[in-house]
């Protein structure tokens, strides 16, 4: 079983997806590496599958080789379709692609279903826990440009418990971004542990061995190519001393990396950095990809008119609220001794319209506050 899932945001599109290949004629899933199942085939088109893995896989590598040869979407579109009902019932698609505008479609036993704002292929079932999670994600109190992504991704995670969505999706996780600037694997770093967590008790040596040894712990980090829209990701963990790059159009099997370990604190950075050294080389003997580089704007502390606005707002929020304007940031407290907070928001993150951040900031920041002082109440 698999669980893709596809979030359309304006233009953008993110997608998350397992990499356990499920197999109960075999003694055991294949949950690590498992394969790679969300795979980007250029800057403008990224493909995933759930189902037979070759049969899938083929299918993906042949609608490549139809882009290269300057086939269209529609021609690529066929070939999906036609693969699915070749194989009725066992395998299914999801794309998205830039190429003829935004486009989030499913492909299944020989229909398409355009169109979509949100979308799943394999254990379907998980989109609705994952949109429920989605929803009771909090929000950031500064608000920035992609804050209505953020709680799709942060779901994603929360639902992958450990290795495991269900008894059948699990493995690493993996996320994408689909902009019209090209497609492109998020990078993540997270902690898996199953040991028993007591809060206010020390940790036992035995516990510690234990999390050193990997027994009970163990990080992980998901790596991107430099460049956008080639399908190749990697996936390590230094504390087993192995890392797996995922190039399905290179290599049918996850490329294994290996490092001698344990590895100090002091070595985590050097190893993720030759890590990112090999992905990038594997990307590069696949080529295509494109360098997408932002220049990031200098924002200056509010003028004196913009300062006289956010002022005005907080005399009126609900909360006593104080502004505090240091030489790169901007403060803002609220509250009284019964309940109490504040947030820093970095000259950085006011985009072209400081009065817009800083006023949402203010009435988020008293929101929250308001709440705790009516359930204390």
């Amino acid at each position: 079983m698999t669980f893709v899932a596809a979030k359309r945001f304006g233009d953008r599109i993110l997608m998350a997806a397992d990499t356990m290949i499920s197999d109960h004629s075999a003694a055991r899933n294949d949950v690590i590496p498992g394969r790679l199942k969300a795979i980007i085939l250029d800057p403008q088109t990224t493909i995933a599958f759930a189902g037979l893995r070759d049969q899938s896989i083929d299918a993906i590598k042949h609608a490549r080789r139809l882009l290269s040869e300057g086939g269209t979407l529609s021609i690529v579109e066929q070939a999906l379709v036609a693969a699915t009902v070749r194989y009725a019932g066992q395998l299914e698609f999801l794309l998205v692609s830039h190429r003829e505008g935004v486009a989030l479609k499913r492909v299944w036993d020989g229909h398409v279903s355009s169109g979509l704002d949100e979308a799943c292929i394999g254990q379907r079932d998980l989109l609705e826990r994952l949109l429920s999670e989605q929803c009771n994600t909090p929000r950031h109190v500064v608000p920035h440009e992609f804050e209505d992504e953020a709680p799709f991704s942060s779901a994603f995670w929360r639902l992958f418990n450990g290795i495991h969505i269900s008894e059948d999706v699990g493995g690493f996780g993996i996320t994408l971004t689909c902009s019209p600037y090209g497609h492109c694997y998020n990078g993540f770093g997270g902690v898996t542990a199953w040991d028993t967590i007591t809060v206010g008790h020390a940790l036992t040596e035995q516990q510690l061995a234990d999390r050193r040894s990997g027994m009970t712990q163990w990080g992980y980090n998901i790596q991107g190519s430099k460049l956008r829209g080639i399908g190749v990701v990697g996936a390590i963990i230094p504390d087993a001393g192995i890392g797996y790059i995922y190039s399905p159009f290179s290599d049918d099997r996850p490329i294994e990396w290996r490092f001698q370990k344990p590895i100090s604190q002091d070595q985590h950075g050097p190893i993720l950095e030759q890590f990112q050294k090999r992905i990038d080389e594997v990307a590069d003997i696949i080529g295509g990809g494109i360098d997408v580089t932002f220049a990031m704007p200098q924002y200056s502390a509010p003028n004196e008119a913009e300062l006289e606005l956010i002022a005005a707002h907080a005399a009126n929020a609900p909360m006593p609220t104080a502004i505090t304007l240091y030489e790169n940031a901007v403060t803002i407290s609220c509250g009284t001794a019964e309940a109490w907070d504040s947030v820093r928001v970095d000259f950085s993150s006011l985009d072209f319209d400081p009065v817009r951040v800083l006023t949402i900031t203010i009435d988020r920041l008293n929101e929250e506050v308001l709440k705790r002082v009516m359930g204390s109440q």
